[in-house]
Parts: structure tokens; C-alpha cells; sequence
């Protein structure tokens, strides 16, 4: 089996057990398999959801980024009537900002200024599988070794999303910088 039909045969696992990590160089062509021909041969039943930790230096904006990013590439397989957590946060913005332009008493105009700081994507949950279970949501997490987040700690940000969420995860790194790296570390051996 080639790389693309290793990933596609994971991807078709009913219950995968952990997540997958592609490795190679850099500029070795991981992404562009990904987001090619990977994503070509799913289109039908899964979404690709590449997510870049380049830069990620907080858990809390490696969790936005991620909502950030599901939302991007799942909102367009959203049908009318789809319960998928941003139609309902629509209509409730849209009721608490209509209840406040009726509203004119003294100190509404803070009630406005604060529903307007509202962020719509606080209340949306994201889901591994969407549109009435046709679709199937695979994490690609790129670029590990690029996080500013310790090694570990960003691969306890996507076990979260792997075993707790039940996601499909993908992880593509470069392995020799991450050994690099983990060699900056100083183990002390006690006895």
C-alpha cells in the first residue's frame, strides 16, 4: 500500500484507535498529499480540516484555531435545519440584538456594546461528524514542530480531540526537527 491508501484506509476505520502521523522532510510533499490527493479521494464521505501550528503558543488559541478552522471547511456542507451549533447561535444573536434595539432605557447602550462583544464562536461545539452523519471530519494537524508549545503539551491539546471528541486526527511533522528539539531537553535519570 502507498502513503495515500495507508491514510485513506485510516481515515475508513470505523473506530481508529489513536491518531496517524505522517512524517518526512521538509518540502517533501506531506501537505500536498494531504490537501491533493488525499482530500480528492475523500471528498465524498469525509471533510479535511488541516489545521497549521505554526506559531501556536497558547492551548486556549490552538482551541480557537482549530474551532476556527472546522468552521471554515464545515459550514458549506450545512443544511437548512441542521442542528450543528451555529445555526441556533445565529438566531440567538440576531433575538438578543433585536430585544436591545427595542430597548430604550438608560443603560441599553452597555447591554449593546456588550452583546456586540459577544464572539459567536464561543458557542459553537464542533462536532467529528456532520450533516446527519454523511460526513466525517478529519483533523490534520501540520506543522507540529513549528508550535512554540512544548512537544508534549501540543500532543495533549490533540489527544483531546482524538480520544475525548472522537475525531479522526492526522498529525504531519518533521520528524529529525522534533528530535532536534527534544534533544535540547536535559533528562535527569534519579536512582
Amino acid at each position: 500500500m502507498n502513503t495515500k491508501d495507508e491514510i485513506v484506509y485510516f481515515c475508513n476505520e470505523l473506530h481508529p484507535v489513536g491518531a496517524l502521523m505522517l512524517t518526512g522532510e521538509w518540502g517533501c510533499g506531506k501537505t500536498y498529499l494531504i490537501e491533493h490527493d488525499v482530500k480528492k479521494e475523500l471528498s465524498d464521505t469525509h471533510i479535511i480540516v488541516r489545521i497549521s501550528l505554526f506559531g501556536i503558543s497558547s492551548i486556549d488559541e490552538f482551541n480557537k484555531v482549530v474551532k476556527k478552522r472546522w468552521v471554515d471547511e464545515c459550514a458549506p456542507f450545512f443544511k437548512a435545519g441542521d442542528d450543528e451549533g451555529l445555526i441556533p447561535v445565529g438566531k440567538t444573536i440576531v433575538s438578543i440584538l433585536g430585544k436591545i434595539g427595542k430597548t430604550v432605557t438608560p443603560g441599553s447602550e452597555i447591554i449593546a456594546e456588550t452583546a456586540l462583544s459577544i464572539n459567536p464562536f464561543d458557542f459553537v461545539k464542533i462536532k467529528p461528524i456532520i450533516s446527519g452523519g454523511n460526513k466525517h471530519v478529519v483533523l490534520v494537524f501540520d506543522d507540529l514542530e513549528r508550535s512554540k508549545l512544548n512537544t508534549t503539551d501540543i500532543l495533549g491539546c490533540i489527544n483531546e480531540y482524538c480520544e475525548n471528541l472522537e475525531f479522526l486526527v492526522i498529525i504531519v511533522a518533521n520528524e529529525n526537527i522534533i528530535t532536534k528539539q527534544s534533544k535540547k531537553v536535559h533528562i535527569i535519570n534519579w536512582r
